[in-house]
């Protein structure tokens, strides 16, 4: 029988050109991506860009057109329905407290005729009481 005799001479040699065949198709895979990123045009990083761009100058110009629409309503004069025709006074047990402690009354009058707790009535004297004087 005959023997397959395979020196490493021709090992190396079948080592070159496996490694060159691989070295040849990662060149081949890198030109080709390459093209596809062209193709693609803008880079996503570039075009995500300008998008924010855009958006952020149609915000700004919403913002100005609101602007404008609250100052036309600010300068406005108040319609009618919206100012009171008759002066309504409106007493609240505070307020009234408030000014009978000006007038010097005790807390236990104060709670009892403006219809508040004792501790409030106190805090109300003591901060109104002498404001006057």
């Amino acid at each position: 029988m005959n023997a397959i005799v395979v020196t490493w001479r021709e090992l190396l040699v079948a080592g070159a050109i496996v490694l060159g065949i691989y070295v040849a198709e990662w060149l081949m895979f890198l030109r080709t991506s390459k093209r596809n990123r062209d193709k693609a045009g803008v880079a996503p990083a570039a075009q995500a860009s300008d998008e924010l761009e855009q958006r952020i100058a149609s915000l700004e110009s919403e913002l100005s057109q609101l602007k404008r629409a609250f100052v036309a309503l600010a300068s406005q004069p108040p319609r009618a329905e919206e100012t009171p025709s008759s002066p309504v006074s409106v007493v609240t047990p505070y307020a009234q407290a408030v000014e009978l402690a000006r007038q010097g009354m005790d807390a236990a009058t104060l709670s009892s005729q403006c219809g508040i707790s004792r501790g409030e009535a106190e805090l109300i004297i003591a901060l109104y009481r002498f404001d006057s004087a």
